[in-house]
């Protein structure tokens, strides 16, 4: 089953949202939107969320701080309930993957990936 919001960003498809804002944005709206989508999945006991950025623009690529901080920020929102696979370019994301050490120390399991399709398989194997 399928069920679209009016605003056509937020869509579930069995036990998965999948959230794919637009528009020209910062990197602290692209944190803020990151929590709407966490706070749309918990509240309906969505535990897989694919936060699909790859229709936002006009930010860079975040620095270490600004990925703790995003990290920091959907952590406590998550509340370790919501699994978040990110969906980026592929020049945003962080071969280290800080964002990932910072999730696990504190509850948020998280990965980015280039494709909604990577990032539903990762999610698939976290249930």
């Amino acid at each position: 089953m399928t069920e679209t919001s009016k605003a056509e960003e937020f869509e579930t498809v069995g036990d998965c949202v999948f959230f794919r804002p637009r528009g020209n944005v910062t990197i602290g709206k692209v944190t803020e939107l990151a929590i709407v989508g966490i706070i749309y999945a918990r509240e309906r006991k969505i535990s897989k969320l694919v936060f699909n950025t790859t229709s936002l623009f006009g930010y860079s690529p975040p620095s270490i701080t600004e990925r703790y901080e995003a990290v920091t920020r959907c952590a406590p929102v998550a509340m370790g309930a919501v699994h978040v696979a990110l969906v980026t370019k592929p020049e945003r994301m962080d071969a280290q993957q800080f964002h990932e050490v910072v999730g696990a120390n504190r509850g948020l399991t998280t990965d980015v990936f280039v494709t909604e399709e990577e990032a539903v398989a990762w999610l698939a194997a976290h249930e």
